[in-house]
């Protein structure tokens, strides 16, 4: 043992003993050829006991972060496979989306009310059931207009002629036909609460064009009550009553005239899909479209800033009200005075006079709107991908209605529900996974302006930009019977075409047809001509949740459905739209009765998004863009070249940068069409990511005020829009800034400059992203 000398503070060891010490014995049984048996058996012991740990922390790593039930060689192969898509088509099941729909439109579900509420509730429960990997609601606080009948007075808007004593002479019914408690009563949402009264004044579609007609009739609308029909102003009835505001009227009717609803010379209504004239159409009016009012730009989550919640930020200055066609012949037949103009007689058994009530009558609206702020809830579903998780294709749907909302939205919730059950079954089932996410979005509060999408859009701006593939919107999905159709970003026409050759044409005397072959024979690329080589892809007609995707934040967007044949009514929207008409019977009794047309279009959507979530290479061709953009080109030379040019401005830039994009897209898709995988795994990665960018080239950095402007709103996009009155595709932006720019001659030479450039540069960029701009710059 060591000595430890305390005084000396040395230490002795004794070597000798610890070197001579007698060795303990090892163990018998691992020494000599005994030992060696066992040593080996231990050690094929170990090397399987290695095996099977190795082999679980593997499966459990594979499922955790891979999240697939395929082999590592499939994932990186997985391609769209035409046998999973008619396996899911045949799933698909009319009588779910008949009894969804039936379901759906028990009655309304208004945003922010309880019954809003448990129907959110009720869309997580289905898409839980239908197998998804992962579902969640998104809430946000935000601002929603009620009719004050249900909420601060009790009795609903009025409407009424008033003879000069004050007494009334008729009212209108402004009272719902369904129990009050499942429907509101009809009101315009977001106008401003109050009561005005005065004289009677008939502004045909209330357009800039229609109150200049007026002024130039010496027929003022000041201090008046103004009736306009809806209609010609697409989708913001806004701007309607902005007019009438800027010419000092007091307040607002709309109506919609059967000349708008109705088929030409219908006269009776009764039992047919008609709008009959007791029927009341509810909209929005408010001045804001994008969102929650209170936080714009901005996410409408807890901590977020807030604008005062004053009415005149957001409500109309004056009040407004919808009334039925019947009513509004009653109070028209009362003028006296003005011969209309030519186009301004309507549908309605009367001479439209424009002004002056007889015998110095009035008409009185009391409205008694309330704005308040509700918690909304968008609910979303997700399926995780496998090679490409971190790209997302979304297909979405509102949920919310102000009446039973059958047409609008239930026809596309019910197939939006229908699908979700059907991809969610194959997971189930273990026989498919997509290469790329697939994200199902129930979205809440779209008829109070797009809210629930828009909110989502601002919480989840930067993830959702760089890594989303496409948005398919699902909303008035079934309005007629007659033909497929389609609005959409040009780079998803090519997976429009190719998911409709797959399917079945529904109508009964052409089921040897595709869905593709009678949507070119019934909406050729040129209407009304011989060129039937492709059906048209409309640009976007009308406000949806689609247009934030599309034109705020650069993802390539489609809003699909089937619709009656345009061409011969002429109609504005499906007769019964925002009635409380709209409902089970009307879908079943007089669009789709045995629902087939539903179970076409969700096959449609099924492919579209099998197709974008599976293909190795994305099923797009950038140069789909080059037709909107040199139609565009030529639609400003044609009518705004010689302005810019006598402001010693050129569209030579601008032209440069078109036919540098026009060459960047088809040399990009010459080599695209070449690469297959695996061998070209890499490239066809790099290449699906230009196709993703692209998009966002478009979003210019300003709305259309420049910088040293008033007020730079968010982004906005440069890409052309089609102008049907021209037929032609034009630069929204560029012209908005000719023509409605400010007067004095410096200062909008300054604006259409900015905005040229803005132009210029985002076209460039585009064809730089397709090119590889900065790497192979000279």
């Amino acid at each position: 043992m060591p000595h430890w000398d305390s005084d000396t503070e040395k230490i002795t060891v004794d070597y000798h003993n610890i070197i001579n010490k007698k060795k303990r014995p090892v163990c018998v049984w691992l020494t000599g050829k005994k030992g060696l048996v066992v040593q080996s058996l231990l050690a094929v012991i170990l090397f399987f006991m290695g095996m099977i740990v190795g082999y679980l922390v593997r499966k459990n790593v594979h499922e955790t972060y891979i999240r697939s039930n395929v082999t590592c060689a499939e994932q990186v192969t997985s391609d769209y496979n035409i046998t999973v898509g008619q396996q899911l088509r045949r799933t698909i099941e009319l009588e779910n989306i008949r009894e969804d729909l039936k379901l759906i439109t028990r009655e309304a579900r208004v945003p922010g009310t309880t019954t809003g509420q448990l129907f959110g509730e009720k869309i997580r429960k289905w898409l839980n059931n239908s197998g998804l990997d992962n579902v969640y609601m998104a809430p946000y606080k935000v601002l929603v207009s009620y009719s004050g009948s249900e909420y601060s007075s009790p009795v609903p808007n009025s409407v009424q002629l008033l003879n000069n004593n004050g007494t009334s002479v008729f009212k209108c019914n402004t009272d719902n036909h369904p129990p009050r408690q499942l429907v509101m009563n009809p009101y315009s949402f977001f106008s401003k609460n109050g009561t005005a009264s005065g004289d009677l004044v008939y502004a045909n579609y209330g357009r800039s064009r229609d109150f200049k007609q007026l002024d130039a009739l010496n027929i003022s609308v000041a201090n008046k009550i103004v009736i306009m029909r809806y209609g010609k102003v697409k989708g913001v009835d806004y701007l309607k009553v902005l007019m009438a505001t800027r010419y000092k009227a007091k307040g607002v009717l709309l109506y919609a005239d059967p000349a708008d609803y109705n088929g030409p010379g219908v006269k009776n209504v009764a039992k047919t899909w008609w709008l009959p004239g007791n029927a009341i159409q509810r909209g929005f009016v408010g001045r804001w479209n994008r969102g929650d009012p209170l936080t714009p730009f901005v996410p409408a989550i807890d901590g977020m800033y807030r604008i005062n919640s004053s009415d005149d930020l957001y409500a109309t200055k004056i009040p407004v009200q919808p009334i039925s066609y019947d009513d509004a012949q009653l109070l028209l037949r009362e003028l006296t005075e003005g011969a209309p103009p030519e186009g301004w007689k309507g549908g309605l058994n009367i001479s439209y006079n424009l002004s002056t009530l007889q015998n110095n009558q009035t008409v009185q609206m009391d409205v008694f709107s309330k704005s308040v702020q509700q918690k909304i809830n968008n609910v979303i579903g997700v399926i995780k991908g496998t090679v490409e998780s971190d790209r997302y294709v979304i297909i979405g749907s509102h949920y919310d209605s102000l009446t039973f909302g059958a047409v609008d939205p239930g026809t596309g919730l019910s197939i939006f529900l229908e699908l979700a059950k059907k991809f969610g079954k194959l997971l189930k089932e273990g026989k498919w996974r997509p290469r790329r996410s697939i994200i199902f979005a129930a979205w809440d509060a779209t008829e109070f302006g797009n809210i629930g999408s828009e909110e989502w859009l601002e919480e989840n701006k930067k993830e959702l930009s760089t890594r989303t593939v496409a948005y398919i919107n699902l909303e008035a999905a079934v309005t007629g019977n007659w033909t497929f159709s389609a609005d959409a970003n040009p780079l998803l026409r090519q997976v429009l075409y190719e998911a409709t050759k797959v399917v079945l044409c529904p109508d009964p005397g052409h089921h040897d047809l595709s869905v593709y072959e009678m949507w070119r024979q019934r909406l050729p690329i040129v209407p009304g001509s011989k060129d039937q080589s492709k059906p048209k892809v409309n640009d976007f007609t009308k406000v949806g949740d689609q247009l934030a995707f599309n034109y705020f934040i650069g993802i390539p967007a489609m809003d699909i459905h089937y619709t009656y044949k345009r061409q011969l009514y002429n109609l504005e929207n499906y007769p019964v739209y925002g009635t409380a008409l709209d409902d089970f019977m009307y879908v079943s009794t007089y669009i789709d009765s045995n629902f087939t047309v539903h179970k076409a279009l969700a096959e449609v959507a099924a492919e579209v998004l099998l197709r974008l979530s599976s293909s190795n290479k994305l099923p797009m061709d950038c140069s789909d863009y080059n037709k909107p953009f040199e139609v565009a080109l030529d639609y400003t030379e044609r009518y705004y070249g010689e302005r810019i040019r006598g402001a010693n401005l050129t569209l030579d830039y601008l032209k440069k940068a078109v036919g540098n994009f026009q060459e960047s897209t088809k040399r990009f898709q010459k080599v695209f069409s070449t690469l297959k995988e695996p061998d070209n795994f890499t490239e066809i990665i790099q290449m699906n990511n230009q196709l993703l960018q692209l998009p966002q080239a478009f979003i210019a950095p300003y709305s259309r005020t420049p910088p040293t402007g008033t007020t730079p709103l968010s982004s906005f996009s440069i890409l052309p829009r089609y102008n049907p009155s021209r037929d032609a595709y034009y630069f929204v932006n560029l012209q908005y800034a000719i023509d409605f720019g400010p007067k004095d001659i410096d200062t909008w030479k300054n604006k259409v400059n900015f905005t040229l450039s803005v132009t210029t540069a985002a076209i460039q960029s585009a064809a730089n992203i397709l090119s590889d701009g900065v790497l192979n710059r000279t």
